[in-house]
């Protein structure tokens, strides 16, 4: 299952996205960086633009869905 979730994005003006912060009910956790970006099919459904993220030294995957960001819920975002 798919979870949405708040993220502080930066929108550069030619419209490229930066995801730089999550936003959980725990917490904020900083995007340390970005590792890399591409189109992917979710596990969990649907499918976007994909970020793959150090979030607290781990790599996750973050998605950009139309115009909303998802996590894969089965996966935890912050370990």
């Amino acid at each position: 299952m798919k979870t949405y979730v708040d993220v502080v994005t930066y929108i550069s003006a030619d419209g490229r996205l930066r995801p730089l912060e999550i936003c959980l009910e725990q917490g904020k956790y900083p995007i340390e960086q970005v590792l890399s970006v591409h189109r992917r099919f979710s596990p969990d459904g649907g499918c976007g633009i994909c970020y793959t993220c150090r979030i607290r030294g781990q790599m996750r995957l973050l998605y950009w869905e139309r115009d909303r960001w998802f996590v894969e819920s089965q996966r935890p975002v912050c370990g």
